[in-house]
């Protein structure tokens, strides 16, 4: 069971897919095989803000830390 993270949530439409939510956007994070990290977060609508923006994290914590850093 997930931890209840405040703005990462499951996906409704797809299985092992999350939801997060920055900097005005909705992110898309899945599963990734990068030495980088097992999660990876991009932006739906990108933005000058969100354009070049990729983020790796190795738990779905560490990526919630990395969504809000982006918001403040």
């Amino acid at each position: 069971m997930m931890k209840n993270l405040h703005n990462i949530e499951p996906s409704a439409f797809k299985h092992g897919v999350y939801v997060g939510y920055a900097l005005g956007t909705v992110w898309t994070i899945t599963g990734s095989n990068s030495s980088y990290g097992k999660w990876l977060a991009i932006p739906r609508q990108c933005d000058e803000a969100t354009k070049h923006h990729r983020l790796y994290a190795f738990t779905l914590e560490q990526m919630s830390s990395k969504l809000d850093e982006l918001t403040n």
